[in-house]
């Protein structure tokens, strides 16, 4: 059941333009989700579960993490708009299930390589969305031939640029740390050579700004890993660095000249510092919001409803109506329109839930890397690393697509460091 969940997971975009009954039929991982949950209850035996969770030392992060859950729960005694505050109730129930599923689970149940076979099932999962996206790309391209049908929004069918490039990165990840630690059988080891090859090509392909950041900052915290930790294996690490430069080099060469939208980001940056120092003798009372990036014109609405409730936030329930009566306030007609959230994780919890709810969230990541660091666990670190810098640009846990990626894998990553169940290199 955990291979079909973590399969299915890249499919379960029911926030992308499908027929409804495709919706229903793509979006199975909570009536999964739903079935480990029942499947739990049904093996009953409480009292040695939660003797495992003490012994699997474990207790400390579930507690941080059912707290964090809490927390929505309390934002709900002073939200005025139940019906979002109740759907966001559901939607963040992840945080507290999966812990729960996981972390009371007995690590002797879990076979040799069970933990690498199913981080290689989700590769596979989003390998098949990948490769679905391709072929809908070249019927798209008709007679033109265009890139443009390969590029950003048009590169990925089943979910949006960002989330596609966090899913394809993450695994990157568990592909390039299988085959560096050589833990693949021959048909599995041919597969993801393919995919080491496809995945970092899609991702410059989809061309999200923030994908390409994130990718940059894991690759090279990868690389302090091995250079500290495992410098046995540095040669073969730069061997298949050398191809993701290769890999990279190409698929920036195939984007149609003025594309890239992180050099275009760059260049208008540049542009804009030296118009503001043109500009520095003739100082203005009332800032200008037209030019704004509409992802900075949220952030300055988030910030000022953070300043007028800083302690516990405006509730579970009201966080989405606040935010557009900022965006009424100062005329933001794009965030306006299109009811956007905080598009910054850390500024959504602040809005919702206050400092309070902001530092309960800053101890759960930092508990994860101290968690990772301890273990020597560099696919937990790596994949906490990715999700703060994603953070930054999305609000991930307003989606269901971000909340099962990030609750199902920190407890999965979590649980598998506490009781190192990933097979090493014989």
């Amino acid at each position: 059941m955990l291979h079909a969940f973590v399969f299915a997971l890249p499919f379960s975009t029911p926030s992308r333009i499908f027929p409804q009954g495709a919706n229903i039929l793509l979006n199975v991982t909570p009536m999964l989700l739903a079935l480990f949950l029942l499947n739990w209850l049904l093996e009953a035996d409480f009292k040695a579960k939660f003797r495992r969770l003490k012994e699997n030392k474990l207790t400390f992060l579930f507690c941080v993490s059912a707290l964090f859950y809490a927390l929505y729960l309390v934002g709900m005694t002073y939200s005025s708009n139940l019906k979002f505050g109740k759907d966001d109730i559901f939607l963040k129930l992840p945080f507290l299930l999966f812990p729960l599923l996981f972390f009371t689970a007995n690590p002797a149940a879990w076979k040799p390589k069970t933990a690498q076979n199913l981080l290689y099932t989700f590769a596979l999962g989003n390998l098949l969305t990948l490769l679905i996206s391709l072929v809908r790309s070249f019927f798209s391209c008709g007679e033109t031939f265009s890139i443009e049908c390969f590029h950003y929004a048009n590169a990925s069918l089943f979910f949006h640029s960002s989330y596609a490039s966090m899913y394809y990165c993450f695994s990157l990840l568990i592909i390039f740390n299988l085959l560096i630690n050589k833990q693949l059988c021959l048909w599995k080891r041919i597969t993801a050579w393919f995919m080491f090859f496809v995945f970092p090509a899609e991702i410059v392909l989809l061309d999200s700004r923030t994908g390409l950041i994130a990718f940059a900052v894991v690759i090279m915290a990868f690389a302090g890993y091995m250079l500290v930790f495992d410098r046995k294996k540095i040669l073969s690490f730069g061997f298949y660095m050398g191809l993701l430069a290769v890999i990279f080099t190409v698929a920036f060469s195939l984007l149609p000249q003025g594309t890239n939208r992180l050099l275009a980001t760059i260049r208008q940056t540049q542009i804009e510092k030296i118009e503001e120092e043109g500009d520095e003798q003739q100082p203005t009372e009332k800032m200008s919001f037209e030019n704004i990036d509409a992802r900075a014109q949220v952030w300055f609405a988030a910030v000022e409803v953070i300043k007028e409730n800083p302690v516990c936030g405006v509730g579970t329930g009201d966080v989405k109506d606040v935010l557009i009566e900022k965006y009424a306030k100062y005329d933001f007609d794009v965030p306006l329109r299109k009811r956007l959230n905080a598009h910054n994780q850390y500024l959504q919890v602040a809005v919702t839930l206050g400092v309070i709810g902001l530092a309960v969230f800053v101890v759960f990541l930092v508990y994860l890397f101290w968690l990772s660091w301890k273990k020597r666990n560099i696919l937990l670190f790596l994949f906490v690393l990715l999700g703060m810098v994603n953070f930054w640009t999305e609000s991930m846990f307003e989606k269901q697509i971000g909340v099962m990626f990030f609750a199902f894998f920190f407890a999965l990553l979590s649980y598998i460091a506490a009781n190192n169940l990933m097979e090493k290199e014989e």
